[in-house]
């Protein structure tokens, strides 16, 4: 593919993302509005929308392990901004994010919409009172996706993990899955030191991107310290095996 025509296609890739985004947040708003909040509604909205994104920007998703069938916590690695059209895509859940995916223009209120928990992880109310509310989601039986690393990494291998999630889990009985993810050029990843659509545009503008997905097993422990090294060592050792210095 000539490069002028990898630029034209990136750039289709990106206004057809904001605006496919931007379309499905307004018909999530007008329907809530009319009829009331529907967490069920909000979690098919946003699936859908993960899997129309994934196709759009031309990625393959290849999944290893079964997908969770019932609530837990998802915890996984992170990568880029892709990987939450990822696991949406497999599973309806609700994430954890920091509060500057926010302020972010359309992807900001997009999250709002589909029910997205912020915190601000400098900030201990903050953390305390995004604990509560992964907590209540859990109670009220949804599938929370967290990525305890508290940012994005390039890799090799994932950063230490934070211990909020794990001590709710633990306190709740809830089970925590292990997710691992990666892609198959490391360029993909996004450590936010490049702006998202100078990003976007030199990644998009390949034919095909293939991202990979692993499901690990229903963990369960008491010990929240026991149940944070479990998964931190279930995700490691898939990436290892993956993973180029």
């Amino acid at each position: 593919m000539e490069r002028q025509d990898r630029n034209t296609l990136a750039v289709a890739r990106l206004a057809g993302f904001l605006g496919d985004t931007s379309l499905a947040m307004v018909r999530l708003l007008c329907r809530t509005r009319v009829s009331g909040a529907d967490e069920a509604r909000a979690a098919r909205a946003a699936q859908a929308w993960a899997s129309r994104t994934l196709h759009r920007c031309g990625v393959q998703v290849a999944i290893t392990g079964t997908p969770p069938m019932r609530p837990c916590v998802l915890a996984a690695n992170h990568r880029s901004y892709l990987d939450i059209a990822l696991l949406l895509s497999q599973v309806p859940c609700v994430f954890l994010a920091k509060k500057e995916l926010a302020s972010w223009p359309i992807l900001g209120p997009a999250a709002r919409c589909a029910n997205t928990l912020f915190v601000d992880r400098s900030d201990q109310v903050s953390r305390l009172s995004a604990r509560a509310a992964l907590g209540r989601a859990l109670a009220r039986g949804r599938t929370v996706a967290v990525f305890p690393e508290g940012t994005t990494s390039g890799g090799p291998g994932l950063l230490p993990f934070r211990p909020g999630l794990f001590v709710t889990a633990a306190g709740q009985g809830a089970p925590v899955v292990p997710v691992a993810v990666w892609y198959d050029r490391p360029e993909m990843a996004w450590t936010g030191e490049d702006e998202f659509v100078s990003h976007f545009l030199s990644v998009f503008s390949r034919a095909e991107t293939v991202a990979h997905v692993a499901f690990g097993p229903e963990l369960g422990d008491g010990d929240a310290v026991a149940l944070r090294n479990r998964t931190w060592s279930w995700i490691e050792a898939q990436l290892a095996a993956v993973d180029q210095p």
